[in-house]
């Protein structure tokens, strides 16, 4: 291998572009594994945010919440609503300017939140199980779906807290702008109708565990991601 990198060999991997969504798949292994400060499916979650487990009447309070909001504001952000559904990581790849390939390592980090957040919300989600809030209260009529799996956490809010910690690991100097923006995204999924307040808290909560335990293997800078 070191003869190939010295000639340079052009069959040499690690020369070649790779989709930074699929990198960071090649990276899941490690923090899978890894078990300091803990492991993954043991992340502290904030007493807040498990309150709703056996206690319908702050489920209900919640949902009127979420009535309220539906009455006051779902209307004014529903373009914001509907764009993050889908679209909510191009507003960090903005933020930071990482269109047009030109910061590579910092768009692997950014996919790296997306990954391991859908991974570790989606573990989370089959172990607490709760409704979606328009499944208790069809009242709420989302303006689309909502998504055919369980409420808590929200996915939304643990790959946007995620994206916001690890990027704010790469560039300090965006990061009260990152916590901004990710409180946003959160939020706007509950002016949909599409989780509770709990769930959003309990996105974040999973998103710091997830981040304590990428610093554990990366250190706090994640500059040290290989170049393409």
């Amino acid at each position: 291998v070191e003869a190939s990198l010295a000639d340079g060999d052009p069959a040499y991997w690690s020369k070649t572009p790779f989709e930074p969504g699929l990198f960071a798949l090649t990276l899941l292994p490690e923090f899978l594994d890894h078990r300091d400060p803990y492991r993954w499916t043991e992340i502290p979650i904030a007493e807040e945010a498990l309150a709703w487990v056996g206690n319908p009447d702050r489920t209900r309070a919640e949902i009127e919440q979420l009535f309220q909001l539906m009455a006051d504001q779902r209307e004014r952000y529903m373009g914001e609503i509907v764009a993050q559904h889908d679209g909510a990581p191009l507003h960090w790849i903005a933020l930071m300017g990482l269109q047009g390939g030109t910061r590579p390592n910092t768009l692997r980090v950014l996919h790296l939140a997306l990954r391991i957040g859908e991974f570790a919300a989606m573990h989370y989600k089959r172990r607490y199980d709760r409704a979606r809030p328009s499944t208790v209260a069809p009242g709420l009529s989302p303006p689309f779906g909502p998504p055919n799996h369980p409420a808590f956490p929200s996915g939304h809010a643990t790959q946007a807290w995620l994206m916001s910690r690890l990027l704010g690991l790469v560039n300090g100097l965006y990061e009260p702008y990152l916590e901004k923006l990710a409180e946003r995204v959160a939020f706007n999924r509950e002016r949909g109708g599409f989780h509770y307040a709990s769930d959003s808290l309990g996105g974040r909560s999973i998103a710091e565990g997830c981040t304590a335990i990428i610093r554990s293997i990366v250190g706090d800078t994640l500059a040290a991601l290989p170049a393409p």
